[in-house]
């Protein structure tokens, strides 16, 4: 009864929200209105509500207020007297790890990375030790020297190993009398191994495991030849999300049945891992992703024809996953290329999913499922990190004119939106509401960036408004979380919205949040320099503390504060030397209907194209969080951290090149709307900043190793290999000149004497 229970709450959070079937849009698809139970709950919501919930019943149970006194655990004992507990071994693991969820590090003593963290863990384990007993969670260690067996037996092949293990269920969701705990997953690669990572790490799998997903088997079926052919032609009638692993059926059962005397090649180390994850994600998908599985060494034939003849071989260090979609979304077949861990394969397949939907939108809809604004009040937002960030992509059309031909374009912003590593989903409209939105965005952005008395009063101009969202329809629109501002296609023909190859460019240079955390997954897409518009662009990196609430919420209040004020600055920028061109374009088509010039040269002056430059020039803002800073394990990143401070801010070439390190006076650039309004229009244009304001903004080369005193060397050291091998050069070309001048002077010296055979004399004697 209560595995049911369990199930039946766990299904019924994943629900799917209640739609309104209409008609077609893409070759058949069926549409759906998104209701307001749509909006997506956070699951770190979910799980700090679960282990509130836990806390509370505990320190109910016995009458205590759960509160320590200072310097005291709860239990009495102080921090410094809390000892670890001794290593666990073959005799005792079983039962030791059978009594609740254990958190275990297997190390080596002799490993240098475990005793790096050695410090870390222990420090860990004395300050969540009051919080062990309450969520039921314990923390343990296997020395692997002294208990080489029992890591032999977990197939425990690199240290430290931080691995999760629960007691074994029952099919009714029971203890199991066996005295035996499962391997569940692992710590993420991807997460710093810090303390607070660590403990969030911990109460994120206990309120998993309090939720009872972990007792239920895995909903992924064994898939073979037939069943592939079928989701290579779109016969599937829901979406499948597939994983091609390096194994023979006989591991995956064996993995199945929790027996590692027989598992995976020795070539993939992770991939029990990776088994134990696909497990739990077939169970979190299951409303909305069927999933499957293909043992590659046992269907060669089917895994090398896809294009995965590694996976075949056994010889591939990881699986591969792959989302099948029905024929009806314009495209079947879509690779992953993300991180591998559960929650980002998650995301990817329901976001997927969904947007294969193209379901309908309209403005009230998406109020309820993103921060969508036509206004914004002048004072820090109560944000909730991590920022879900959304960015919307709709195809806006007119029902009564839009062809299937221009519907078309909607399986290449899937593929496009799917490649994008932000939080981007896919939309169709057709409510007139929009546009109205779109003015009204903009009238919301002046009043918003209208906080300084002190300068001129900024005006809404409606000519600059149609100039920037003049379309005709179908079009695409594009609105982010907290963004006074619509993108719009601007398709002033219609061969431009069936273009899918300046769609596809419109949407890379648009699917940008308002602002986002800098990642290793999306550095790339930041700081790119395929696209030559971009090279004008720039980045502003400010890092921030998410530990400290207040301080992020208003950080991430500044950056908005000087997004918006650059957005409208450099519309008006752009605005205004358009307008400059068309009358200086209609001066010369005056001056020369004056002079009678020939009709053909008339004409052709008149054909001469004014350019619009607003999509050039752009700058993306992003943030680095120093309490958990995962972009350092990207090896692109060039900024040494630990010498930065919350507030602290760059502004970086959109090639990763340069950066920019002060305001315009030469002093730390700081997370302040005021300063990077002055250094942002500077870099747009000097004429923009006052006359009266003396300007002392240096460009650096970026990761530079050289202190200020030796910053000429960056030019050197910008070149590279082939710089100092030149440099060095220079200097011994210079020394040998230097040499030779010195002798030569020495040589003339002794010119103005004679040498007789006894000596030298002077020419006088």
């Amino acid at each position: 009864m209560k595995y049911q229970l369990a199930v039946a709450l766990y299904m019924a959070s994943f629900a799917v929200a209640s739609i309104s079937t209409s008609g077609s849009l893409y070759s058949g698809a069926t549409t759906a209105t998104i209701s307001s139970s749509s909006r997506p709950v956070k699951s770190s919501d979910a799980e700090i509500q679960s282990i509130e919930k836990l806390k509370l019943r505990n320190s109910a149970g016995d009458g205590k207020s759960g509160v320590a006194k200072d310097g005291e655990l709860e239990t009495g004992a102080k921090v410094e007297t809390v000892e670890l507990p001794a290593p666990l071994n073959l005799e005792n693991f079983d039962a030791v790890t059978s009594e609740r969820i254990s958190f275990v590090e297997f190390f080596s003593p002799y490993c240098s990375h475990c005793k790096s963290f050695a410090p870390t863990w222990e420090a860990t384990y004395k300050e969540f030790y009051p919080e062990q007993d309450k969520i039921g969670i314990q923390m343990l260690q296997v020395n692997c020297v002294e208990s080489g067996d029992l890591c032999e037996r977990e197939a425990v092949n690199s240290y430290p190993s931080l691995r999760l293990y629960v007691p074994e269920k029952k099919g009714d969701g029971e203890q199991a009398s066996s005295g035996r705990s499962k391997h569940v997953g692992a710590f993420p690669l991807s997460l710093v191994r810090t303390k607070e990572n660590l403990i969030k790490y911990m109460k994120s799998a206990a309120a998993e495991h309090a939720s009872g997903l972990l007792d239920m088997p895995s909903s992924s079926r064994e898939l073979q030849a037939n069943d592939i052919l079928a989701l290579l032609a779109g016969e599937s009638e829901s979406s499948m999300f597939v994983t091609f692993f390096p194994s023979t059926t006989r591991q995956w059962q064996s993995a199945e049945a929790n027996d590692k005397k027989d598992i995976f090649s020795h070539n993939c180390y992770d991939c029990y891992n990776y088994k134990m994850m696909w497990d739990k994600l077939s169970n979190q998908i299951l409303s909305r992703v069927s999933t499957g599985h293909v043992s590659c060494m046992s269907n060669p034939n089917i895994c090398s024809k896809l294009g995965f003849s590694d996976l075949a071989d056994g010889n591939a260090r990881f699986p591969k996953f792959v989302m099948f979609l029905p024929k009806k979304a314009g495209v079947v077949r879509f690779d992953y290329t993300g991180e591998y861990t559960l929650e980002a394969l998650k995301n990817y397949a329901i976001r997927l999913h969904e947007n294969a939907q193209y379901d309908t939108t309209t403005p009230t809809a998406l109020e309820e499922i993103m921060d969508y604004k036509t206004s914004l009040p002048f004072a820090p937002l109560n944000s909730y990190y991590p920022l879900e960030n959304i960015v919307s992509v709709i195809f806006y059309y007119d029902p009564k004119t839009t062809s299937e031909e221009d519907k078309a374009i909607l399986p290449y912003m899937l593929q496009t939106i799917t490649a994008s590593p932000f939080n981007v989903r896919l939309f169709i409209s057709s409510s007139k509401r929009l546009e109205k939105n779109i003015a009204n965005q903009e009238k919301g952005l002046v009043e918003f960036i209208n906080y300084n008395d002190k300068e001129p009063e900024k005006l809404f101009s409606e000519e600059l408004l149609l100039a920037t969202t003049l379309t005709t329809k179908p079009t695409v629109l594009v609105v982010k979380d907290n963004m006074l501002q619509t993108s719009v296609f601007q398709s002033l023909a219609p061969e431009d919205i069936r273009n899918n190859y300046k769609v596809e460019d419109f949407i890379k240079r648009n699917q940008f949040p308002l602002y986002g955390e800098l990642t290793p997954t999306n550095f790339r897409t930041y700081f790119n320099t395929e696209d030559a518009k971009s090279k004008a662009d720039k980045v502003v990196v400010t890092f921030i503390d998410s530990s400290d609430a207040s301080k992020m919420n208003e950080g991430f209040f500044n950056l908005s504060i000087a997004a918006h004020e650059y957005i409208h600055t450099k519309k008006n920028y752009f605005f205004d030397q358009m307008k400059a061109k068309r009358q200086e374009k209609e001066k010369i088509v005056d001056v020369l209907k004056k002079k009678n010039a020939k009709g053909i040269k008339i004409i052709h002056e008149m054909r001469e194209e004014v350019p619009h430059l607003f999509d050039t020039n752009d700058v993306l803002f992003t943030f680095v969080d120093l309490s958990n800073p995962v972009i350092t394990k990207s090896k692109d990143w060039k900024i040494r951290y630990q010498f930065v401070k919350p507030g602290d801010t760059l502004v970086l070439t959109r090639d990763n090149r340069f950066v920019y390190d002060t305001d315009i006076s030469g002093n730390q650039l700081k997370n302040d709307p005021y300063a990077l309004k002055d250094v942002l229009n500077y870099l747009l244009d000097s004429s923009l900043v006052s006359a009266n304001k003396k300007v002392s903004l240096r460009r650096k080369l970026a990761g530079s190793p050289y202190s200020d005193t030796f910053r000429f060397m960056d030019r050197i050291h910008y070149y590279g290999f082939f710089g100092y091998v030149c440099f060095f050069m220079a200097i011994y070309g210079a020394i040998s000149v230097f040499r030779k001048f010195r002798a030569g002077r020495k040589l003339g010296s002794r010119g103005t004497q004679s040498a007789g055979i006894i000596g030298n004399f002077s020419k006088a004697d």
